[in-house]
């Protein structure tokens, strides 16, 4: 038998979540990184937006994965997640 809701692999959990038909695989590592992975046809894509970068995707009302952005810093750990926000000279729409 197999799950698909939780695999344990090398020690890590890679914990599944449907996002509107699709699987979004998000790796819990020791510092509690999450990383986004192509799964299934989707893709988390990086976007170029006004000379900054960002990888955004919306789960549950707010965003998963922040890049440095041009001198900011978009990093916010809650629970094990990194969540984008605005920055004064970084638009992210």
């Amino acid at each position: 038998m197999f799950y698909l809701g939780t695999l344990l692999v090398a020690g890590c959990y890679l914990l599944a979540e449907q996002l509107t038909g699709c699987y979004l695989l998000a790796e819990q590592l020791t510092g509690c990184y999450l990383l986004a992975e192509q799964v299934t046809g989707c893709y988390l894509l990086a976007e170029q937006v006004t000379g900054c970068y960002l990888l955004a995707k919306q789960v549950a009302g707010y965003y998963l994965l922040a890049e440095k952005v041009t001198s900011c810093y978009l990093l916010a750990a809650a629970a094990c997640y990194l969540l984008a926000k605005e920055v004064a000279g970084c638009n992210l729409q």
